[in-house]
């Protein structure tokens, strides 16, 4: 990734359906990565803090563990 703009493959396109339609719960905005339905983009404002990015970390594992256990 260039900067925080990075994607995660899942390698399971209803695995990422499931964590990108989940993510606003936890207050996090995902979308696909670009045509790959197996992979979702993270891609936080220019303007985030350091509190910000422990923040949204700590929901994205909080997320990544609800969705796969």
């Amino acid at each position: 990734g260039e900067g925080l703009l990075l994607a995660a493959v899942t390698g399971d396109s209803k695995l990422t359906q499931m964590i990108i339609s989940k993510a606003p719960e936890y207050g996090i905005i995902l979308d696909y990565f670009l045509f790959c339905p197996e992979a979702f983009r993270i891609a936080p404002p220019l303007t985030i803090s350091n509190d910000e990015i422990i923040h949204a970390c700590t929901q994205m594992k909080k997320l990544l563990d609800n969705v796969i256990t």
